[in-house]
């Protein structure tokens, strides 16, 4: 570098000695020394020492009005004048073809100057520059969202060069903007945000349009509102990931008098700012709407410095609910799902799960259905109704597939059945299939209060109280079975020792046999009222009576002749009960069991049971109890009367 300024000054010195008057002769060609300026580099060189010998000659006072060329500042962007794009922010440059290729970084960089503009260059400004970038960009905004604070001694720095009335303008655009970003920070919800907005910049409303995974539409929570795709203007944001700034919303090609004017009314200017996911999807749109100039409250279109004041608020609003995944969160009250389990039926559980949805979702109805893969059946747990592929509705679609179904209130699905999703004046609903090993269930939500549709975040509660639901009804189920084996062997064991005790007392203590049939029917079916009607080819004859009846005219002959068992009651006109012939027979009779009678396994007739209070006897219980009949009154050493 020495040498270099050594050779500088020979050239300059040089060239002040007067030269000799001779004649003009060829000069010859030298070759350029290795450390000798070119004509560029002598310019910058002369142009720096003449600033710093100025700037050393004024006092600090007059040095703040001292115009200096403002030059390049060396940014993530590269070469970048900041005092040319402040005084003409939309000024075009003419640029030969063979500039193009060297102006393809300056072109491509200048759209997103001012975006990349913070606050630790504000240190490197004149305080004209200072106060000019203040009025173009939220600074201290940006600053606080990508670095989480200021340097104070950067804030220190820069007031120390500012007018007073720089001083104000800056101090007023910190603290607004600095309260701007922690309001937005303490904001716990969208809704809450959206609130914010509106209390914080003149603008209409601010609304955060959710899209609905697994549907065609998008929903705001706090205006109670869904945009079907295609069908307004707003749904445009979602096609494409540009940020759309409009004016007039009604000037716009496609816009509908029909979806879009009862959600844009009264709006002079509109901005759709998209929101990403960590995938780069479009999950949502952040809609400003209605800006108001502050003095004469008239709506404008939106400033340069609003407008990126809403592209960093759509930022951190997609930093804060979309970017980071949402953490599972079960309530605490889901424990009232298992109280009593052990005692509680399949029924009883699903009713506890349902009320549990109900509540917390919230949602007017919650029901759920086993679904059967191997015969395509739906069946709902509360009543055990089965339903098929058309009476089961949206309920029996999603049991088909591993995607749920969500349909908002006014939209229409070619599975909607009115009969069971139809009931409530609120159309919304929402059905979704639970899978646990070889289990599978349907869980259908419907009639959202107050709310055209169930929102994403009803999607994700669904999603983390799967596993519980499915573990509380495959419980329930494996305890029922076990209680059902359990009173099943406890009734197996009581009605054998009844047939065992009914042999033993005829056989060892000699007892009638009637006397033991009355008495085991009593205990079969609390009802020692008891007839054997055996069929002699033409009348069912009612043993011990003497009484008879045609077959085809009383329910001991339907139960003889088609081999199954017959119930009938007094209030049936379309059975086969007969009042007369139960006056004959001397009963008061309301309700009557019949079922086949055998003989060394031979149907030979039927017995008929007056008035049971036990009813739920399977049919092998009924065979046990016809042989025990047939066996005491067929017996050779009987004793019938």
């Amino acid at each position: 570098m020495n040498t270099s300024l050594k050779s500088a000054r020979k050239t300059i010195d040089a060239s002040r000695t007067p030269r000799a008057t001779t004649s003009i002769s060829p000069r010859t060609v030298r070759s350029k020394k290795e450390n000798d300026f070119s004509t560029e580099e002598n310019q910058q060189l002369s142009a720096t020492s003449r600033i710093n010998a100025e700037l050393s000659t004024h006092p600090a006072a007059y040095q703040r009005q001292i115009k200096v060329p403002f030059h390049t500042i060396p940014s993530r962007l590269g070469k970048y004048s900041l005092e040319d794009k402040l005084d003409h922010p939309f000024k075009s440059e003419d640029t030969t073809p063979r500039d193009f290729t060297a102006n393809i970084e300056k072109t491509t960089s200048s759209t997103y100057d001012n975006l990349y503009v913070t606050f630790d260059l504000l240190k490197t400004m004149t305080p004209r520059n200072c106060v000019k970038c203040l009025n173009a960009a939220p600074i201290f905004l940006r600053t606080m969202f990508l670095q989480g604070q200021l340097d104070p001694d950067l804030v220190a720095s820069v007031t120390l060069s500012l007018t007073q009335n720089e001083l104000q303008k800056f101090m007023i655009n910190m603290t607004s903007e600095i309260n701007c970003y922690s309001t937005l920070i303490a904001a716990q919800t969208i809704g809450e945000i959206e609130e914010k907005i509106v209390t914080m910049v003149p603008i209409s409303y601010a609304t955060v349009w959710i899209k609905s995974e697994h549907s065609n539409f998008a929903i705001s929570e706090s205006r109670k509102e869904i945009l079907t795709m295609g069908q307004t203007i707003l749904t445009r944001a979602f096609n494409s990931k540009e940020d759309l700034i409009m004016g007039d919303p009604a000037d716009q090609d496609g816009f509908s008098v029909e979806y879009d004017l009862p959600l844009v009314r009264g709006c002079k200017s509109m901005m759709l700012l998209p929101i990403v996911n960590p995938n780069d999807e479009i999950v949502a749109v952040f809609q400003v709407a209605g800006f108001q100039n502050e003095l004469s409250e008239m709506q404008i279109e939106f400033p340069q410095y609003y407008i990126e004041v809403f592209k960093i608020m759509r930022d951190i609003i997609q930093r804060r609910f979309f970017t980071i995944q949402p953490q599972r969160k079960i309530p605490s009250n889901v424990s009232n799902v298992f109280n009593d389990i052990e005692k509680a039926s399949l029924q009883k559980s699903a009713a506890q799960i349902c009320k549990f949805l109900q509540n917390t979702v919230p949602c007017e109805s919650a029901e759920l259905y086993i679904f059967d893969d191997r015969y395509r059946s739906l069946v709902r747990i509360s009543d055990n109704k089965e339903f098929g592929e058309v009476e089961g509705g949206i309920s029996f679609q999603a049991g088909l597939t591993t995607t749920p179904i969500i349909i908002a209130h006014g939209q229409s699905h070619p599975a909607f059945n009115k009969d069971i999703d139809g009931t409530y004046s609120n159309k919304s609903i929402f059905s979704k299939s639970l899978f646990q090993g070889r289990d599978h269930f349907v869980v259908t939500l419907r009639a959202k209060p107050n709310a055209p549709s169930f929102s994403p975040a009803d999607v994700r509660l669904l999603a983390d109280l799967s596993t519980v639901i499915c573990d509380t009804l495959k419980l329930s189920k494996w305890l029922g079975k076990q209680a059902e084996t359990t009173d099943q062997m406890k009734k197996d064991i009581r009605l054998f020792k009844i047939v065992t005790n009914s042999l033993s007392d005829v056989t060892t203590k000699g007892a009638k046999a009637w006397d033991v049939i009355k008495a085991a029917s009593n205990d079969f079916f609390q009802s020692s009222i008891v007839f054997v009607c055996l069929f002699d080819g033409r009348y069912m004859k009612y043993t011990p009576t003497e009484v008879k009846s045609k077959f085809e005219d009383c329910c001991a002959g339907t139960a003889y002749n088609y081999r199954e068992t017959v119930l009938t009651r007094s209030d049936d006109n379309n059975s086969k009960f007969s009042p007369a012939l139960y006056l004959q027979l001397g009963v008061n009779c309301d309700v009557s069991l019949c079922f086949p009678y055998r003989v060394n396994g031979r149907v030979t007739g039927s017995i008929e049971i007056v008035n049971p209070k036990i009813l739920d006897h399977t049919a092998e219980e009924l065979k046990l109890f016809a042989n025990l009949c047939s066996c005491l009154l067929n017996s050779p050493n009987k004793s019938v009367m």
